[in-house]
């Protein structure tokens, strides 16, 4: 859930493939996500404790919400005790062969900005994120400033 990336919950994204890029990255909200948990569903109780009772009617979708600076890219295998960290494990998909993408700042958006996504790696206009969003010279390079999470119920990435 791209939302929880933008938080103090979760430093690791966990995809199915490594990532070379570091610095900062957009994060897009896909238009729909898992909503549907069990009242004792670990995951569901963080997203509850994060952003309140009504996140599944009030969490942004289709938009930029926010960007994280990427840091490092590690296999899963090595992160036992550091993903275990503020409920890391129920936020991602830590088995062996994937990566987890480190972050190790956040900045959300005072205002989600609406934008049709896709997956993986895309780029958008430059005038779709204002210039105020990026501090002085943050903007990154225009083949790596924009990427889409596109989550599953348990916030790992395909």
């Amino acid at each position: 859930m791209a939302s929880l990336w933008c938080s103090e919950r979760k430093r690791y994204e966990t995809r199915h493939w490594r990532c070379s890029h570091r610095g900062w990255l957009l994060v897009h909200a896909g238009k729909h996500f898992e909503k549907n948990f069990e009242l004792n569903n670990p995951f569901r109780r963080i997203l509850d404790a994060e952003f309140g009772t009504d996140w599944a009617l009030e969490l942004p979708t289709g938009a930029f919400i926010g960007m994280v600076h990427l840091a490092d890219c590690v296999p899963t295998e090595l992160l036992l005790g550091d993903a275990a960290v503020n409920d890391e494990r129920e936020c991602g998909d830590f088995s062996a062969g994937r990566f987890g993408w480190k972050s190790d700042e956040f900045r959300i958006f005072d205002q989600p900005i609406p934008y049709r996504g896709a997956q993986g790696f895309f780029n958008a206009p430059d005038d779709v994120i204002p210039i105020c969003v990026w501090g002085a010279g943050e903007r990154p390079e225009k083949h790596s400033r924009n990427m889409r999470l596109r989550s599953d119920a348990r916030g790992g990435s395909e």
